[in-house]
């Protein structure tokens, strides 16, 4: 009967902690994308990984909350990224998109800007065949 105790208290502090992490990992995306770019290039595997799936999560729920993409879309891309390699993804995303934000944004908004905020714009970039334009339009529906 002690071992059933001991078992699960155990099982609750790993849950805790697992729930902590997780929660922590989801308020980065909210610092500004700089600070959070040098802390995810900082981080080692796990903490990487963990990183580069909370941005990617959170990218795609705020775009969706913002219209960028569609509550199916959000759904397919989802689908799409569970069996993905997250912290390649997120690369790709940065070597793609980040580029272009940065032209059309502009260097110190890009710097000032939430991480997620600029996952979104970045999602936005990479989801058409026309990033520049695809990135300009959306802000020019949004900010008006």
């Amino acid at each position: 009967m002690i071992y059933v105790i001991l078992v699960l208290i155990v099982l609750g502090l790993v849950a805790w902690a697992l729930n902590r992490n997780v929660q922590r990992l989801n308020k980065n995306c909210l610092f500004n994308f700089t600070t959070w770019l040098d802390i995810y290039k900082h981080a080692d595997g796990a903490e990487k990984k963990g990183m580069a799936t909370a941005l990617i999560l959170q990218t795609l729920n705020l775009s969706t909350a913002l219209g960028a993409i569609s509550n199916s879309e959000n759904l397919e891309l989802s689908d799409h990224l569970k069996n993905a390699d997250r912290v390649q993804v997120l690369e790709e995303w940065l070597e793609l998109g980040l580029p272009i934000v940065i032209e059309v944004i502009g260097k110190e908004h890009v710097a000032t800007s939430q991480a997620r905020q600029i996952g979104m714009y970045i999602l936005v970039c990479l989801k058409g065949v026309n990033p520049t334009g695809d990135l300009k339009h959306f802000l020019a529906r949004n900010l008006v």
